[in-house]
């Protein structure tokens, strides 16, 4: 017996010692939550990390705190999150890096891995994720995206040159390089992140009008002018390009304008007017926040990117019109207070979580039956409201459970009821002999396609047919 007891002993402090010499590597699946290839998080308390060969991405803040991680192995990830290892003290070694296309904001922040960085550059994949570059300096000829704030706070660089083959300049990619006077960037550039020369002197001093830079992404405005044309060269308006300006009261935007960046004109106050081109493509996050002027809007059919809160407290915005079929997003129109009628005329599906949140004026809203799925907290604050819908569409349960007034859209004239007087006054408007104002057409639009014409009249005469 106290020889058996005496061998245990022995097996117990071998595997001690082993545990103590070799780092204990993660392989178990249960440390690692995955959903569809991204790596969500991780529950283990290994110091040496292996990361399963079937992720592709590593979420942000996965590892964020972890300060049991020694040595982390990415084995091919492409794509690394932000802040997926921030904070994590212990992490003094990282390996297979040489698939990354994309890494987000400090991704390896307060790590020794990146404070003890013996190079000037880091670069993982074609990434450049960090450098202690000064004086005059070219990205090195394998970076294809420059990762957010990749020389924030970097007061050494005087000047960035960025070759061909770069495409992507993160957020906040010079933050703050307050010794940055010049910059070539190569026209290859498709996108420039949110304040990315925000900080900098090359910034400060710039004398343009219109500061262009890469593939026709407009940076900043800097002109004087209440009524600018923007040039036609134009493609993008990045990030913060006419934020907070309190002088802008309408913009002229090119024709072939593709994107409008986050809060690109937030704060601009005076704002009342703006057409959206026909090709705009992304309207991004908070976009025209805050923009207490702005008292319409149409949202093009193009537009397959809308952002969250992008029209947040426009107070004065009194009518939307959706031709985009993207989701109406989070908080879109939150506390437009003003906002009394909107139009849906897409296939749109989804209408998101707060979208209308607290647009206590807001009276009436056509719905296409396209429509499947609208957020318990969409509508919330607002009290009476009146539907427009075909009445066997899902926006006429959903919303009648809620409270509000359900209505069969095609009231052209709008006293209330579908007869055949809706279609003889959609037939005279056709013909010019009436105009329809934003309610009528609001009501008038049965096929829910952007324009009311004789195919509405014509449905309204089936439907009292009973055909339809």
């Amino acid at each position: 017996m106290k020889n058996r007891f005496r061998s245990f002993i022995c097996i117990i402090l071998v595997m001690a010692f082993c545990f103590s010499v070799f780092p204990f590597s993660a392989s178990a699946s249960e440390d690692f939550v995955i959903e569809n290839g991204v790596l969500k998080s991780y529950k283990g308390s290994a110091t040496s990390v292996i990361i399963p060969s079937a992720v592709y991405s590593i979420a942000d803040n996965a590892f964020s705190g972890n300060t049991k991680v020694k040595s982390v192995n990415l084995n091919n990830v492409s794509v690394i999150g932000n802040e997926a290892f921030k904070g994590c003290t212990s992490l003094d070694s990282v390996s297979g890096y040489d698939n990354v296309t994309a890494c987000g904001a400090y991704a390896f922040f307060a790590t020794p891995f990146l404070i003890n960085y013996d190079k000037t550059d880091l670069v993982m994949g074609t990434v450049l994720v960090n450098s202690k570059a000064k004086g005059s300096y070219t990205i090195p000829s394998n970076v294809e995206a420059v990762a957010p704030y990749a020389l924030s706070g970097n007061t050494a660089v005087t000047s960035v040159t960025i070759p061909d083959g770069v495409t992507s300049i993160g957020e906040g990619a010079f933050y703050n390089c307050s010794g940055l006077k010049s910059v070539s960037v190569s026209s290859q550039v498709s996108y420039i992140g949110p304040f990315a020369f925000e900080g900098t002197s090359y910034l400060k001093s710039n004398t343009n009008e219109f500061l262009v830079l890469g593939n026709g992404i407009l940076v900043k405005y800097s002109g004087a002018s209440a009524t600018p044309k923007v040039p036609d060269t134009v493609k993008q308006i990045a990030a913060g390009a006419f934020y907070n300006n309190t002088k802008l009261t309408s913009v002229t935007l090119p024709a072939n304008l593709s994107g409008i960046g986050m809060r690109a004109f937030a704060g601009c106050t005076a704002l009342k007017d703006i057409t959206l081109p026909n090709n705009l493509l992304l309207l991004d996050k908070e976009a025209f926040s805050g923009c207490t002027a702005l008292e319409s809007v149409k949202i093009p059919v193009a537009t397959k990117i809308l952002g969250e809160s992008v029209f947040f407290g426009c107070t004065k915005l009194k009518t939307a019109h959706i031709l985009s079929d993207a989701e109406i997003s989070r908080g879109m129109f939150a506390n437009c207070t003003a906002l009394k009628s909107v139009m849906i005329s897409s296939e749109t599906e989804s209408i998101g979580e707060l979208a209308f949140y607290n647009c206590s004026s807001l009276a009436e809203i056509s719905i296409p039956d396209t429509v499947k799925k609208i957020d318990d907290t969409a509508f919330k604050g607002v009290s009476k409201l009146s539907v427009y819908c075909k009445l066997n569409a899902f926006a006429a349960n959903e919303l009648k459970d809620r409270g509000f007034a359900v209505n069969q859209i095609g009231d052209a004239n709008m006293d209330t009821k579908l007869n055949i007087k809706d279609a003889t006054h959609i037939q005279k408007a056709t013909a010019g002999l009436l105009t329809l104002d934003f309610s009528s057409q609001l009501r008038a639009d049965v096929d829910f396609n952007g324009t009311v014409n004789v195919k509405d009249a014509t449905w309204i005469q089936k439907k009292l047919a009973g055909i339809v």
